[in-house]
């Protein structure tokens, strides 16, 4: 929702594009980038954030569309998505590098960089003060979002873990390209349980939680559903 008006964000390429929801009508189409887009769009204040392949950090005017600012935020890729905590104006994002970054996007600044290892693929999300977050290499890490140096877990999974976990209350659920998906302590990251899918297809997309149900997919269409207090 901006100006009192539903509008979606959509990259295209090197580009980005605005559309009124209601109608599809375009609104703007901001200028082409040196590089590929890459995330999903994130709107902070009056800007709109957008990761791109060349590692930089693109922020565009809502209201037109223009290029406002770029911050470089390395050499590698951005591919993982953002999350972004509103009351801090704090974003966390991963890269191809093996990377966890922390942006502060009052100041347009990397004010944090984690070596992790693995991709930065799957997150990040946010829960309960942690950032939680999968890896190229099957790790599923949670670190302080205060302080992203402060880790707390890392749980190692069968396959790597390509799409954001889902963050409950109390637990943490994720799926690999192995095709096992798990239930996980979100405070302590000790396994609760977890399922092997059918000839070890591969979970794809971020789990939802519906009522009191736990639900992802498989490579293949096959929609599975778990009780959430299992």
């Amino acid at each position: 929702l901006f100006g009192g008006t539903h509008v979606v964000f959509v990259p295209e390429g090197r580009q980005i594009s605005a559309y009124r929801a209601a109608t599809g009508q375009k609104l703007w189409t901001s200028p082409r980038a040196e590089s590929v887009l890459t995330t999903a769009p994130l709107l902070a204040g009056s800007f709109l954030w957008v990761g791109g392949k060349d590692g930089s950090l693109r922020g565009y005017n809502v209201s037109n569309g223009t290029l406002a600012a770029r911050v470089p935020a390395g050499q590698f890729g951005i591919r993982s998505g953002i999350a972004f905590d509103r009351a801090s104006d704090t974003a966390y994002l991963g890269n191809d590098g093996g990377q966890m970054l922390c942006f502060d996007a009052r100041r347009r600044l990397i004010v944090a960089r984690l070596e992790v290892g693995g991709e930065v693929l799957g997150g990040p999300v946010l829960g309960g003060g942690r950032v939680f977050f999968g890896t190229s290499q099957g790790t599923v890490l949670s670190v302080d979002a205060s302080n992203i140096l402060d880790r707390g877990f890392t749980f190692q999974a069968d396959g790597a873990v390509r799409w954001p976990p889902l963050a409950t209350d109390r637990k943490l659920y994720f799926g690999t390209d192995k095709g096992v998906f798990y239930c996980v302590d979100r405070g302590r990251g000790s396994p609760l349980w977890e399922y092997v899918t059918d000839e070890r297809r591969p979970c794809i997309g971020q789990p939802i939680l519906s009522g009191n149900r736990v639900y992802f997919v498989t490579a293949d269409g096959t929609l599975y559903g778990f009780q959430e207090d299992r």
